[in-house]
């Protein structure tokens, strides 16, 4: 796993979690890497200047930008082969080259 090789801790966002566990979870989250879908409505938990790294297939489908945006978080689209219905998949490098260049603020 790139994060874990780069020392970083790694969290699994299952939504099995207690509302209190998710709010923990997001507001010390650094960044988030997550696939498009309604799990990515917590970053509203987050805190300013984190790093959204959200994986959409086609088609793009930018809404959680907006919100990323509005709430003051680095937002940056991860283009992936498949489709929302199915199995997508990514490059591992270039997420890892991603979280290289984010730098918290």
């Amino acid at each position: 796993m790139v994060a874990r090789a780069k020392g970083c801790s790694v969290l699994l966002h299952t939504g099995r979690e207690t509302v209190s566990q998710q709010k923990d979870l997001f507001q010390h989250a650094t960044a988030l890497v997550a696939p498009h879908g309604a799990g990515l409505s917590h970053i509203f938990m987050m805190q300013p200047s984190s790093l959204v790294l959200e994986i959409i297939p086609a088609p793009l489908n930018l809404c959680y930008m907006k919100l990323a945006v509005a709430l003051g978080l680095w937002y940056v689209p991860v283009t992936a082969l498949g489709t929302n219905e199915g199995l997508i998949s990514v490059d591992a490098r270039r997420l890892g080259g991603l979280l290289d260049a984010y730098s918290p603020a």
